[in-house]
């Protein structure tokens, strides 16, 4: 989570070519200087098959600036779940020595004091994080990148910036980047480090977005076979959408089936096969338009749940939060057949169905289905309906 901050918002559009054709460029309303480029990195025989899910997507960002560290907040596809565990607490306990360098001891049970950077790029680094894609109907799709702008031409980031030194697995300590330090990470960006001015609360953090429109290599018009034979431009109008409409549609092979959601009110349908033909099923209650990304979430065919007991107990044995050594919030798994009859019984009851991202702990957020629950950002339950 942000501490206090100045948000600067970015659009798209052309700024300098980059030096390689594959780099996306980005510059920024008010003529702020934009410091991340990046490129999309996948198999040269994937094809986006509008509907699926395409795992095998990477984005490589890299820091163009000359004078500032970027050290990432989110990354995400437009509409999509994506990427937010970049700063944050983690297990062990850290002690600063004499305001120069910190120490880090992993073996305390407890959360640091301190909060590290994951995504930390200097100048020149580069960072590849796996970021899979819900292919949408469209001619490009909008990558979105958060970040928080670390030194500038005041502040120099090398009096920032806090790298491991030492190989010592035990205690670690954390010093002010040294030519050392700097040529170990090898021009690329990521691991553990400090930054100064973000690892305790109440500094003024420059913050930034950017925007890259995406354009990807579609799939052949016609080939329906992975979709249930059904594309999803047909899919689109057997629902009932409008051409242009703001909606969001996934296929999910788990549960041979489409959801489509309209963004602007979380109205949802599915579209199942009845006798060997497709036909529209009314999902009642609010959906998030991102829900059926959640579908899958154990990544084994199980999709992992908050539900209300009383409501699905009958079809499901329902887990309930729970608090020992650290608070559980209390997630089902449910297999794909139950899942169909969890999100059945959801329409019956117009119950929502959301896909929320918790951090029970401090070790980072997870995302979860929340079915007539209500859930705040630690996944305490506020209330079921």
């Amino acid at each position: 989570m942000w501490t206090a901050g100045i948000l600067l918002s970015f659009l798209l559009a052309p700024q300098q070519p980059a030096a390689d054709a594959s780099w996306l460029s980005a510059s920024a309303r008010g003529g702020q200087h934009v410091l991340l480029a990046a490129r999309i990195d996948f198999p040269k025989s994937l094809a986006f098959t509008p509907g699926l899910k395409a795992r095998q997507v990477c984005v490589v960002l890299r820091n163009d600036g000359e004078d500032s560290a970027v050290a990432l907040r989110a990354i995400a596809w437009a509409g999509l779940p994506g990427e937010v565990n970049w700063h944050v607490r983690i297990g062990g306990a850290t002690r600063e020595d004499k305001g120069r360098t910190v120490v880090y001891d992993p073996m305390v049970q407890s959360l640091t004091d301190l909060a590290f950077e994951r995504g930390l790029l200097l100048p020149g680094e580069e960072l590849r994080v796996p970021l899979p894609l819900n292919v949408q109907p469209r001619p490009a799709h909008e990558l979105r990148v958060s970040y928080a702008v670390v030194g500038d031409e005041i502040r120099l980031w090398r009096d920032m910036v806090l790298l491991p030194v030492g190989e010592d697995p035990l205690l670690q300590v954390f010093a002010p980047a040294s030519a050392e330090s700097l040529a170990r990470r090898m021009g690329e960006g990521g691991g553990l480090a400090l930054v100064r001015s973000t690892m305790k609360e109440g500094w003024l953090v420059l913050e930034g977005e950017v925007g890259f429109t995406v354009a990807l290599p579609r799939a052949p018009a016609g080939e329906a076979e992975e979709t249930g034979g059904l594309s999803a431009d047909d899919a689109w109008r057997r629902a009932g959408l409008a051409p242009g409409e703001d909606a969001l549609i996934y296929y999910e092979p788990l549960l041979r089936a489409w959801f489509l959601i309209r963004c602007a009110n979380g109205r949802a349908v599915a579209l199942a096969k009845k006798e060997g033909e497709w036909e529209p099923v009314s999902l009642n209650g609010r959906w998030d338009a991102a829900a059926p990304a959640g579908f899958n979430s154990a990544g084994d065919g199980g999709t992992n749940a908050l539900l209300d007991a009383e409501a699905f107990g009958d079809l499901a044995e329902v887990n309930l939060p729970s608090t020992g050594l650290y608070y559980d919030p209390g997630a089902t798994r449910l297999e794909p057949d139950a899942l169909w009859e969890v999100l059945r019984r959801a329409s019956e009851r117009a119950l929502d169905v959301r896909l929320v991202a918790i951090d029970a702990n401090g070790f980072g957020v997870e995302r979860l289905l929340a079915i007539g629950v209500d859930v705040d950002a630690r996944g305490r339950r506020r209330a079921e309906k």
